[in-house]
């Protein structure tokens, strides 16, 4: 299965678009507060150790997408919009769609930002992300 997978750029734009349209706290988008984080975070679904993926199912890489966005906080604004849109984005580049309504993602999106790292099950989120999306 070929990904097509989301650059540093596409975050970017997303960020500056999500921030023109409605609003932040005056900087000039788009504003990163991390650079490392946001370069790591690009590549974490692409990883690989002795020669297997990290992360091999779509879900795997579409979740930790999801996760890293969320906990890395690249930048001073936006960061769950942007997250979400970027998950979406991320879905529809690999023709899936999601099929569970807006307001079921922005929970898991704040649910993920509230939960302690150390405490986050990644394989619940995995299996929440394989029920809510469907391959086009």
């Amino acid at each position: 299965m070929k990904i097509n997978y989301l650059t540093e750029k596409d975050i970017l734009v997303i960020n500056a678009r999500v921030i023109q349209r409605e609003g932040a706290t005056g900087q000039k988008p788009p504003h990163v507060r991390d650079a490392e984080a946001l370069h790591f975070l690009i590549a974490q679904p692409k990883q690989t150790s002795f020669g297997q993926e990290l992360y091999p199912s779509f879900a795997e890489k579409a979740g930790i997408l999801l996760i890293k966005l969320v906990k890395k906080h690249v930048f001073e604004d936006a960061n769950k919009r942007t997250t979400a849109i970027a998950f979406l984005l991320f879905l529809r580049r690999n023709s899936y769609e999601l099929t569970c309504d807006w307001q079921d993602l922005a929970n898991q999106i704040l649910k993920i930002a509230q939960i302690d790292d150390n405490e986050l099950n990644y394989q619940e989120i995995y299996q929440w992300i394989n029920q809510v999306i469907h391959e086009n």
